[in-house]
């Protein structure tokens, strides 16, 4: 297959996050994707970059017909509506009004509920404090929004199927397991699986055998956190 374009973001040392989704979606569609050594804070500040991207963000996506486009949902979606199989365009996006309101609304809810949570709660987790710093108030406030995020999602996959109630895993379902690989890596230790939100882990499982091909993007063999991290203890003396 003739090369569809090029993604700008950072592979290396792990996948940016808001990329995770899109490269999902490119191995489903089989479109042939480049992924350029990138240097986030240098390459994405250079002249030739910031004249395709004024805002020097990442993921960035240049098709080789010259199509320009930002924001990671948005690169999702385009690569889902550009799928050369209609049948694999019908799945990932529904093939009805209803399925396609449905995708949206779970792409929006990983992106504006799950994700925020997820920041607050894995960035300082993850690393040397690199990313971030441990904050008491903030993880009282996301732990407790995660809770209920999670709780209002093990809900609806009671009712069995897909999110989006299409016949086969969505761009809704996809983007939800995108956020939920950071989350079972760093702070839905196991015991929050098995006891708070059981039926999640196989949720997950389930969309990888449904879909191989993204199991390679959000394969966790050997990275479930078992007890997720804590901060350190103060001493007495407050060091």
């Amino acid at each position: 297959m003739a090369p569809f374009g090029t993604i700008y973001t950072m592979m290396k040392p792990v996948i940016h996050p808001r990329t995770r989704l899109a490269i999902a979606i490119s191995k489903i569609t089989s479109q042939d994707i480049t992924f350029p050594p990138f240097t986030f804070g240098t390459d994405n500040k250079s002249p030739a970059y910031l004249s395709k991207f004024p805002l020097g963000k990442i993921p960035a996506f240049e098709g080789t017909d010259g199509f320009l486009l930002t924001e990671s949902n948005a690169i999702a979606q385009y690569l889902a509506d550009t799928a050369p199989d209609p049948t694999i365009r019908a799945q990932l996006l529904g093939s009805t009004p209803q399925e396609r309101a449905k995708v949206q609304q779970w792409l929006w809810f990983s992106f504006q509920h799950l994700e925020p949570a997820l920041n607050a709660l894995c960035l300082w987790r993850y690393g040397d404090g690199q990313y971030g710093k441990y904050d008491e108030s903030a993880e009282e406030k996301a732990g407790g929004d995660l809770r209920r995020w999670l709780g209002y999602l093990e809900g609806e996959l009671e009712k069995g199927g897909w999110l989006a109630g299409t016949k086969g895993v969505s761009l809704g379902d996809l983007a939800i397991c995108g956020q939920l690989y950071v989350g079972f890596m760093l702070y839905v230790d196991e015991e929050m699986r098995t006891r708070e939100f059981p039926g999640l882990r196989g949720y997950y499982e389930r969309v990888l055998e449904a879909v191989p091909e993204v199991r390679e993007v959000f394969d966790l063999e050997g990275k479930w956190v078992g007890v997720r991290k804590q901060p350190e203890q103060k001493t007495a003396s407050g060091e």
